[in-house]
């Protein structure tokens, strides 16, 4: 079971996610970059400058750092992925936390284009059960 910070972590980048999917950013690409992410290894560490912040900010900074290495994230135009992105937001980080690992042993095991397929199914589940299944049915 995953402590209230870090519940509080996973739901800021959840609202951080949603706010890149009304932005229109589709849902693997920036799940695929955000987790291998510098932004989202300092909020996992606890950077407390992060953690303060509000997820506009949050948002910005993963731009300008995926920017700095010249990585362009194709969008869609309107926001259909917003409660998809919020969901796989939230999905991701409390994976993270609740197995210890890190989102480039995610990428690197786990299919993130099968799993965010089956948002419709997943998003039903509590987070626990996705995440079991989701193991189980995309481990690479």
């Amino acid at each position: 079971m995953l402590n209230d910070y870090e519940k509080a972590i996973c739901r800021k980048v959840a609202a951080t996610f949603e706010i890149a999917g009304k932005q229109g950013y589709l849902p693997v690409s920036f799940t695929t970059v955000w987790l291998t992410s510098d932004t989202f290894k300092k909020l996992l560490d606890g950077n407390i400058f992060l953690v303060s912040q509000g997820y506009l900010y949050l948002l910005d900074a993963f731009e300008k750092e995926i920017s700095e290495k010249g990585i362009v994230l194709n969008r869609c135009e309107d926001g259909r992925y917003s409660e998809q992105l919020y969901w796989l937001g939230y999905f991701f980080t409390w994976w993270v936390f609740m197995d210890r690992t890190s989102g480039s042993e995610i990428l690197h095991e786990y299919d993130i284009e099968g799993i965010s397929g089956c948002y419709d199914t997943y998003h039903t589940l509590s987070v626990e059960n996705a995440v079991d299944r989701a193991k189980q049915d995309f481990n690479t």
